[in-house]
């Protein structure tokens, strides 16, 4: 997926290696931001589930 914000560019690439363990691997590639700190911000909420899910603790080899 290739996302555009103004001058922003933002690549994220999805890889299911092994789908029957039911883990994915993210790559986030991004050019043309601002040096310093970033931060990346996961959803709690997903359409369609009405409940509030902690999706962060489920991150292994961050």
């Amino acid at each position: 997926m290739f996302l555009r914000f103004n001058r922003v560019q933002l690549l994220i690439m999805k890889f299911y290696k092994k789908p029957s363990e039911h883990f994915i691997e993210v790559s986030l590639r991004y050019k043309n931001l601002k040096q310093g700190e970033k931060t990346l911000i996961l959803p709690v909420w997903t359409p369609g589930y009405y409940k509030i899910l902690d999706n962060p603790a489920h991150i292994i080899r961050f």
